[in-house]
């Protein structure tokens, strides 16, 4: 292959495929789509970090009127923050040899059809190796074991995510292995026609209110016997905003062949009162 070709592909990959990896992405692991990510992009590199301040609790204060005068002072507070530093300190990457020319030559095409598959395979290798990772973080401070997912285990989850107040601001998520998702759908409770016009659509995949948790099945590794509810809030992900690609031939390794590589930055931490933000159901 002409020097002159490899740098055309080469130039199509920087300019098209970033963007179209990172929707794919999203479209794929309904995880990513939901736990917070309002401080990725700042990132240049691995090692960069990111500092999340929350303001602390204030007490306030409440003052008796009277006719002597009273309530016309009060008492500031002094103003105090919370930092949770995240770090970019993973690397997800996936790599493929390419000998065959013309599987290569159908890169110069993003929308071909070998593009497409080539991009999913790596697409499908960096989202898992991503979502094992955040599952891997999961700390919550209350985890049971529920053999079926009923009504009552719902209410009671929800009942729980009131207790600790979590934000609905961002709304709560529940992310369902096959069997509780089975569970759910042949629960008459859960079923009712009262529901059918409130389903949410995050990743391409309609999911289930409930209780006032939004519910999603996720059968990825990570999750394909529990259950995790949780607010945004329990997790902070940051990542680059666009994944770097890199072509390039063998000849130096004695070869015919050219190698392909998508290298994605990125790094997850609890959130500020994390373990509480988040609750495991798990089937044994």
């Amino acid at each position: 292959m002409a020097v002159t070709e490899l740098g055309q592909i080469s130039s199509t990959i920087a300019e098209f495929w970033p963007s179209l990896f990172m929707e794919d992405l999203k479209e794929d692991h309904v995880l990513v789509n939901l736990i917070n990510r309002d401080y990725s992009g700042a990132l240049q590199d691995i090692g960069d970090s990111v500092n999340v301040n929350q303001i602390d609790a204030m007490t306030g204060q409440t003052l008796t009127i009277d006719q002597a005068g009273g309530a016309r002072t009060f008492t500031p507070e002094a103003l105090t923050t919370t930092g949770v530093k995240v770090t970019a300190d993973r690397r997800f990457i996936a790599s493929i040899d390419i000998t065959d020319l013309a599987s290569l030559q159908s890169l110069l095409d993003p929308m071909s059809s070998g593009s497409q598959a080539i991009r999913r395979e790596m697409l499908y290798a960096v989202g898992a190796q991503l979502n094992s990772y955040l599952y891997g973080l999961l700390a919550p401070t209350v985890s049971s074991v529920a053999a079926t997912m009923s009504a009552t285990e719902l209410a009671g989850i929800r009942k729980y995510g009131s207790q600790q107040k979590w934000s609905r601001t961002k709304g709560w998520y529940g992310l369902v292995g096959p069997s509780y998702m089975e569970d759910m759908l042949l629960d008459a409770t859960l079923t009712s026609g009262d529901y059918v016009d409130d389903r949410p659509v995050v990743g391409g995949q309609k999911g289930l209110r409930r209780f006032g948790l939004d519910l999603f099945e996720d059968n990825s590794a990570g999750n394909a016997d529990r259950g995790l509810f949780f607010c945004p809030d329990f997790l902070y992900l940051v990542m680059q905003q666009q994944p770097r690609f890199k072509i390039s031939d063998k000849h130096s390794s004695g070869e015919l062949a050219y190698m392909l590589s998508v290298d994605l930055i990125g790094g997850a931490k609890l959130g500020h009162d994390g373990a509480v933000k988040h609750t495991v159901r798990t089937l044994v």
